[in-house]
Formats: structure tokens, sequence, C-alpha cells
């Protein structure tokens, strides 16, 4: 009996101790979360993450990492509208970026200080959003479509 219980025994433990732990949420993800707590307290619906916007804006941020850069323009001249016509999405966009912050929190925090940046996240006409960060350098497209 002994030997028809050990394997047994051995299986649980080894599935147990295998069990991976549950994901820690991606800081994109808390953005967005956090834009949308954001817009509710202003009287705005959510925004949805839409994967073109998503795919622009991290694109972008990781060219401002991979190219030590903060800026809306890329070193060659391409904008906000380039970028997300690029990836194709046809609607009007604004763009918000950052650089250096070390948490989705303190991202979102900077950009609701920021007037202009309020301004845009807070603009209930637009619905669509997408976030990137790559070595702390952020960028979310915000759109109408």
């Amino acid at each position: 009996m002994r030997r028809t219980l050990l394997p047994l025994l051995l299986g649980c433990l080894l599935t147990t101790a295998a069990t991976p732990a549950l994901p820690e949420p991606d800081e994109r993800d808390v953005v967005v979360e956090l834009v949308n707590i954001e817009r509710a307290s202003a009287g705005c619906g959510p925004v949805h993450v839409d994967e073109r916007l998503a795919a622009a804006a991290q694109d972008h941020s990781q060219d401002m990492a991979e190219r030590d850069y903060l800026s809306h323009e890329s070193p060659e001249g391409e904008g906000p509208r380039e970028r997300a016509d690029r990836h194709g999405y046809p609607h009007l966009v604004a763009e918000t970026v950052a650089r250096g912050q070390q948490s989705a929190e303190r991202v979102v925090e900077t950009w609701m200080a920021s007037e202009r940046h309020r301004a845009i996240i807070l603009n209930c006409d637009r619905v669509a959003v997408g976030v990137g960060e790559a070595e702390r350098a952020w960028t979310q497209k915000l759109g109408h479509g």
C-alpha cells in the first residue's frame, strides 16, 4: 500500500509546487484602469483598448527608449497621426508621452497634473485608447472611434 500512495503523494507535491503564481497586471492595463477612474470622476465614459492604438503606442515607446528621446515626433518627424495611420487607425488621435515614471500610477499622476494632458484624458469624445511602455518611456494614444 505504501508503494501505491508514494507516487500519488509525490504527484500532488509536484503539482502544487509547479502551480504558477497569478501574473502581475500589465502596467499598460493599469494605466487604462486609472485613466478610466479619472474619466468617470469627470463624468466621461470609459475608453476601451484598441489594438491598433496599442501597437502604435508601443512602437513609439520602444523607439523613444531605444533612441533615448522624449517627444511626440520621432527624430525623422513621424508624429502621432502618422503612427496611428501606419497601424490602421483611421480616426482622430491625441497622444500623451512621459519618461522616467516608475509605475503606472506615477505616470497617470504626472499626466493629470499637466493641464494639457489632463484635457486630453478628460475629453469625453475620446472612446479608444492604446498604451505603450518600454524602459519607462510611456505613450498613451486616445482616439475618437
